[in-house]
C-alpha cells in the first residue's frame, strides 16, 4: 500500500480502512494517494459529481470504526 514502507505494521487508520466496504476503502486510498478525482470516479464507475457524497459516507464509516477501536 502506498504511504508506508513495506514491512511496517499498518496504522490504526489503515487497519480501519481495510474493514470498510471495498468501494469506500478504495475511494479513500485513492484520494489519500493523490489520484485525480476523475480517475477515482472512473475506477469506481461513479459520476464525478457523486464523489463528495461517497467520500463523506466513507469518512463517516471510518470515523465509527476508529471510535470503536
Amino acid at each position: 500500500m502506498a504511504g508506508r514502507p513495506s514491512g511496517d505494521p499498518p496504522s490504526t487508520r489503515d487497519a480501519a480502512i481495510a474493514r470498510l466496504p471495498d468501494a469506500y476503502a478504495e475511494a479513500l486510498r485513492l484520494r489519500d494517494a493523490g489520484v485525480p478525482r476523475a480517475r477515482i470516479a472512473a475506477r469506481l464507475r461513479v459520476e464525478p459529481q457523486s464523489l463528495d457524497a461517497l467520500f463523506a459516507i466513507a469518512e463517516a464509516k471510518l470515523g465509527t470504526l476508529l471510535d470503536d477501536a
